[in-house]
C-alpha cells in the first residue's frame, strides 16, 4: 500500500473486518461513543470526578474562608463604627445624667438586626442604660471593667461579637459603651454561599467530566485502533491491514511505525511463505528422484520395498490376497545391441505405458532393474484372477513395436506370489516371485509361471 493511499484512506479494524474506507466525522463520533461504553472509559470518568471533586472542594473551601475573614472583618468594622458613633452622641447625656435622652439616642442609632445589646456605663463601671434585641430597656446591667486606655476593643465567641468603645469628653474617658452583635447572619451568609457552592459543583462536575473523558477517548483513539488491528492481525493471521494516520495526533509516530511493522511483516511472511513452497517443491522433486525412475516415471527399486511391506501387512492383517509379479523382458540385451540404448529406452518406455494400462488402478507397478519390472496387487481376490492378469499383461507385451521402420516383438517371463497364501512375510514373498519367475524362464520365456511350495 502506498503512502498517498494511506493518507487518504484508513481502516477500522473495530467493526471485525480488514475494509479500507474513506474517513468520515460522524464515524469518529460513533467511535466516541462506542469508546464512552469501554471500561478504560470508566476509569476516566471516576478518576476525573475524583480529581474534579476534590480540586472544587477545595477551591469552594479557600472561596468560603476568604468569605468569612471578609465578612467578619465587614461585621466587625461596621460594629466599631457604629459603637465610635454612639458613644461620641451619648457624651453629653451621661455628663448630664439624662437617661431618657441617651434611650432616644441609642433608639435612634439605626439599630441594625445583628444587634443584640447596648450597655452605657459611668465613669465607675455603673450601668447607666441598657437595651436589649427584645426592644426593652433595662434597669441594670452587670459592672463593665474599666477600659485601659481610648482604643476599642472587640471580643468574638461562638455566637457574638462584643465591642467596647470608650466614651470620651474633651480626651477625658467618662464611661463606656458595650455592644453585643449576632453572627448567626454571618454563619447563614456562608451556609447560603456553601449550598449554591455545592450546586455548582455538582453541575460543572457532572459537564466538566463528560466533556473532559470524552476529550481523553478521543485522544486515545489512535490507540484503541492500534489495539483492534492488534487483535484482527493475531485472529486472522493477517499482516495486510493498516491503520488510517494522518499525521494530526500525538500517536502519529506510533501509527507510522506500526504500519511499517506490519509492512516488513507481511513481506516476510510473503517471502517465508515463498521460500517454504520452494522447499516443499524441491523436497516434492528429491522424493520424485528418490523414489521414481527417470525414464519410465514410475516407482524406483527403494519404493516398491516399502510399499511391498506395507501391502503384505495389510494382507495379513485382513485375510485378503495380495500378489506379486516379477516381469523380466526375454533377451532385451538384443535389441540394445541391434538398436542401440536409445531404442532400448523407447521399448522399456512403450512397455512401462502398456503394463500401466492393463494394471488396475489400485495396483502399483515399479520398475527394479533396467528391464525389470515388478507388480503388487494388493486385494486380488483368488489365485486365477492374478493368473488371469499375468495372461493380459504378457498379451499386452507381446503387441508388436514400431522402432525404425520395423515392427519389433517383445516377450517377457512372469513369476507371481501371493501372501498369505505363499508367504508370511515380505522375504519369503520376494523369494517366492523370483523362483517363480526362473520357472517361467526355464519354461522357454513368453510365459507366467506361479510359486509352488514344496
Amino acid at each position: 500500500m502506498s503512502q498517498d493511499l494511506l493518507n487518504h484512506a484508513t481502516i477500522f479494524p473495530i467493526c471485525k473486518y480488514s475494509l479500507i474506507i474513506d474517513w468520515k466525522p460522524d464515524h469518529e463520533e460513533q467511535m466516541q461513543r462506542a469508546s464512552l461504553n469501554l471500561p478504560l472509559a470508566r476509569k476516566f470518568l471516576r478518576f476525573n470526578a475524583v480529581a474534579l471533586l476534590a480540586s472544587l472542594l477545595v477551591t469552594l473551601s479557600g472561596l468560603l474562608l476568604l468569605s468569612a475573614l471578609l465578612a467578619q472583618h465587614r461585621l466587625q468594622s461596621e460594629a466599631v463604627l457604629q459603637a465610635d458613633t454612639l458613644a461620641a452622641s451619648l457624651a453629653p447625656t451621661l455628663t448630664a445624667k439624662d437617661a431618657s435622652t441617651a434611650r432616644a439616642l441609642i433608639l435612634n442609632a439605626g439599630i441594625r438586626p445583628e444587634l443584640q445589646a447596648v450597655a452605657v456605663y459611668d465613669s465607675q463601671g455603673h450601668s447607666f442604660v441598657s437595651w436589649n434585641a427584645l426592644g426593652q430597656f433595662n434597669g441594670a446591667a452587670e459592672p463593665a471593667p474599666s477600659p485601659r486606655n481610648n482604643a476599642v476593643q472587640t471580643a468574638w465567641s461562638f455566637g457574638q461579637l462584643s465591642v467596647a468603645a470608650p466614651i470620651l469628653l474633651e480626651d477625658e474617658i467618662i464611661g463606656r459603651l458595650q455592644l453585643h452583635t449576632s453572627v448567626v447572619p454571618l454563619y447563614q451568609e456562608l451556609l447560603s454561599l456553601l449550598l449554591a457552592g455545592l450546586v455548582l459543583i455538582a453541575l460543572v462536575l457532572a459537564v466538566a467530566c463528560y466533556r473532559l473523558t470524552r476529550q481523553q477517548i478521543s485522544a486515545l483513539a489512535p490507540v484503541y485502533e492500534l489495539c483492534d488491528t492488534s487483535e484482527h492481525v493475531v485472529n486472522l493471521n493477517d499482516y495486510s491491514v493498516r491503520i488510517w494516520n494522518d499525521g494530526n495526533h500525538e500517536f502519529a509516530n506510533l501509527t507510522q511505525h506500526f504500519n511499517q511493522m506490519l509492512a516488513r511483516i507481511n513481506t516476510w511472511e510473503s517471502s517465508a511463505e515463498a521460500s517454504i513452497r520452494e522447499r516443499r517443491e524441491q523436497e516434492q522433486k528429491v522424493e520424485i528422484l528418490d523414489n521414481h525412475d527417470s525414464l519410465t516415471k514410475l516407482p524406483n527399486r527403494h519404493y516398491f520395498h516399502r510399499a511391498l511391506v506395507h501391502h503384505v501387512d495389510e494382507a495379513l492383517a485382513s485375510g485378503e490376497l495380495a500378489a506379486l509379479m516379477f516381469i523380466d523382458l526375454d533377451d532385451f540385451k538384443s535389441v540394445n545391441d541391434e538398436y542401440g540404448y536409445e531404442a532400448g529406452d523407447f521399448v522399456l518406455a512403450t512397455i512401462a505405458t502398456r503394463l500401466c494400462a492393463t494394471l488396475r488402478g489400485t495396483d502399483t507397478l515399479c520398475r527394479i532393474g533396467g528391464d525389470e519390472f515388478a507388480a503388487i496387487l494388493p486385494q486380488t481376490g483368488s489365485l486365477a484372477l492374478a493368473e488371469t492378469l499375468a495372461d493380459r499383461l504378457l498379451a499386452a507385451i507381446r503387441q508388436p513395436i514400431a522402432l525404425y521402420g520395423k515392427k519389433l516383438v517383445v516377450s517377457a517371463s512372469i513369476g507371481l506370489s501371493c501372501a498369505p497364501l505363499h508367504a508370511q512375510e515380505q522375504r519369503q514373498l520376494l523369494r517366492g516371485g523370483d523362483l517363480a519367475l526362473a520357472a517361467a524362464k526355464a519354461a522357454g520365456k513368453d510365459t507366467y509361471r506361479t510359486f509352488k511350495p514344496t
